[in-house]
């Protein structure tokens, strides 16, 4: 090993040593910290978007459900594939109409919050 490589490997490990971080990143350039990006971090995230658009879940269960009928019409499965489409589109319509209750009672929201004063 040269010098320069024992001396990036001994600076790597004290910024581990002396860091917070659980996981690191080492490339040629230095090592660079890793945060936390787990499920126990992006699951409250998660929760609260769904609180606010109620049709998340169903726009998401539609683009699953399309991508199931397209890969299930090239594989040959038309049956699979057109009752999956029809189930998507029913879940996009569910999706729409709970989008648009969710901004009706947002603008609601909005409105009363704002009302000018005298």
């Amino acid at each position: 090993m040269t010098r320069i490589t024992e001396n990036f490997i001994t600076l790597g490990l004290r910024q581990m040593l002396n860091s917070k971080f659980h996981a690191f990143a080492i490339n040629r350039c230095g090592v660079y910290p890793v945060t936390q990006f787990g499920f126990s971090t992006i699951c409250p995230k998660i929760k609260g978007y769904v609180k606010e658009n109620w049709g998340s879940p169903f726009m998401v269960g539609f683009m699953l459900l399309l991508i199931i009928a397209a890969v299930s019409l090239s594989a040959g499965f038309s049956l699979l594939a057109n009752d999956s489409a029809i189930y998507a589109f029913y879940s996009l319509i569910i999706g729409v109409v709970l989008q648009l209750i969710c901004f009706v009672k947002e603008q609601k929201k909005v409105s009363t919050d704002c009302d000018p004063v005298e």
